[in-house]
């Protein structure tokens, strides 16, 4: 699969094509993966599944839930993991996630802000999942697409005829 963004809020993910073969995605939202809430065995059980079975993975929004950095009218200590609990919050979120996230990045696909996201955009000035995505790329050689709040996903569906990319199908995800 090969991932390309055509503009700011659409990629499209361009897949080889062969007669009988099948092609499955997990789309998946709100992990709020650094929530000492969030049930990491279960995304976990997930996530791997869609690496077992070969599926291209999309987060769609929320992926952090970064409620805890100061200023946060929501924050509440309590609700920090201790590996967060340090005195540069939202850096450590990165790069446990980066960690965290290694087994199944080469499946990462899209990861897009949601509002938890773009709220720390808005008030600390730091694009978490831009970040993330980085990360992933400087510790694995994949790098996700990130997309912004809104947008569209093309599955874009191809053969080859007499050495030409033929298109198939394509289907959007809005």
């Amino acid at each position: 699969m090969k991932v390309t963004r055509l503009a700011p809020n659409v990629t499209a993910i361009d897949i080889e094509w062969k007669a009988g073969e099948t092609q499955s995605f997990m789309c998946s939202s709100d992990h709020h993966w650094d929530n000492p809430k969030s049930d990491w065995d279960l995304l976990s059980k997930d996530l791997q599944r869609a690496v077992d079975e070969d599926m291209g993975i999309f987060s769609i929004g929320d992926m952090f839930c970064a409620m805890q950095g100061k200023g946060d009218r929501r924050s509440n200590k309590s609700d920090v993991r201790p590996e967060h609990m340090t005195g540069n919050y939202l850096d450590s979120l990165v790069d446990t996630a980066v960690d965290w996230y290694e087994p199944y990045s080469k499946n990462l696909l899209v990861v897009s802000d949601g509002n938890h996201e773009t709220s720390v955009k808005k008030w600390h000035e730091t694009d978490l999942l831009e970040r993330f995505a980085e990360g992933c790329k400087w510790k694995t050689g994949h790098r996700p697409q990130k997309m912004p709040y809104q947008g569209w996903i093309f599955l874009r569906f191809k053969r080859k005829v007499k050495k030409r990319w033929q298109s198939v199908m394509t289907i959007k995800i809005a």
